[in-house]
């Protein structure tokens, strides 16, 4: 998946269906290819969705259906407010999981959007400044 800077197009996120993150800047049609830096992700394992908050803030989610095979790999949401250094749990309120199917920037700043596996929705509203 993909996530594009609301202000800044040259800005990416994008996360692999193992979850992995990578972000890139000052990607153009001129400097292709572009160069990608890995960052520390806590959806290790699963397949993931990034989007920017509003003011860059970057929201990471993850989801692993079977945890079995792998107690460590968790599933939810996640923001950073370091450009991925740290990243801080946003899973409270999340119901009927926390495996999210879909994930989108909301309207207003520190609002995300999530669709959840089992039919949930959720709003997340949180101050995009450390």
């Amino acid at each position: 998946a993909v996530g594009f800077h609301p202000a800044d197009a040259e800005q990416l996120l994008a996360v692999t269906d193992t979850g992995r993150v990578f972000s890139s800047g000052g990607c153009t049609a001129e400097a292709a290819p572009c160069a990608w830096a890995e960052h520390e992700s806590p959806a290790q394992g699963g397949f993931g969705l990034v989007e920017f908050g509003h003011d860059g803030t970057w929201y990471l989610s993850g989801a692993t259906v079977d945890t079995s095979a792998r107690p460590e790999y968790q599933s939810g949401v996640w923001r950073s407010t370091d450009q991925g250094t740290t990243w801080t749990p946003i899973n409270t309120g999340l119901y009927p999981s926390r495996i999210v199917w879909r994930l989108v920037r909301g309207v207003r700043p520190g609002e995300m959007l999530l669709g959840l596996w089992g039919g949930g929705f959720a709003a997340t509203l949180h101050t995009d400044t450390p």
